[in-house]
């Protein structure tokens, strides 16, 4: 896109670590950083969230600038995951820690915004459903990376998802939503650690 490459997110799971290089796709490591190599080519290389789930080890999320795409093989191949999304400008991505089929994802129509919407998949990405239960239906510009996380730990069926500066929360996996809090000023980023 123009300027110098940056990590834009960090997952690992069992020793194997995957850095989002925005625009540079992902690059992985399986001896805790030492050397680094890039995952198979078909990924989309304008990646904006990767993520992984301690449940299932091999698989690996990446939510790009043509949606979401998923490997089961640690990154050694890809698939495109689109049946059911409206647009295809990919930003945040969450996974259930319990269940790696269950995932949240925001798509929008360009990197400036328009029709930002909560997805939600209950199938490992091969289908997708419009949240709206409680959830705007769509926003302004985009609901951003790390702006969608889900609970952990005896929390892990909660999910939280922020939208300029209102804060939803899900009490069911991400079906129905209900506005929590609205901040001072727009939210940035969410994190859920153990005992929320």
């Amino acid at each position: 896109w123009g300027g110098p490459p940056a990590v834009r997110s960090l997952a690992d799971v069992e020793g194997c670590l995957y850095a989002d290089i925005h625009v540079g796709s992902i690059v992985r490591s399986s001896d805790n950083g030492e050397t680094w190599e890039p995952v198979e080519s078909s990924l989309h290389r304008d990646v904006h969230q990767v993520v992984t789930c301690p449940t299932l080890p091999s698989r690996v999320y990446a939510n790009t600038a043509d949606a979401v795409w998923i490997s089961d093989d640690r990154g050694d191949s890809w698939r495109h995951c689109v049946d059911g999304v409206a647009s295809r400008y990919g930003r945040a991505l969450a996974v259930h820690s319990a269940d790696p089929d269950l995932l949240l994802a925001s798509i929008s129509r360009g990197p400036h915004g328009g029709e930002g919407r909560l997805y939600r998949s209950e199938d490992g990405g091969f289908s997708w459903r419009h949240v709206t239960g409680g959830f705007p239906p769509f926003v302004e510009g985009n609901i951003d990376t790390f702006c969608v996380v889900f609970g952990v730990g005896d929390a892990a069926d909660q999910a939280w998802a922020a939208e300029s500066a209102d804060l939803y929360r899900s009490d069911d996996r991400g079906v129905s939503w209900r506005r929590a809090w609205s901040a001072p000023q727009d939210i940035t980023a969410l994190a859920c650690p153990r005992g929320i």
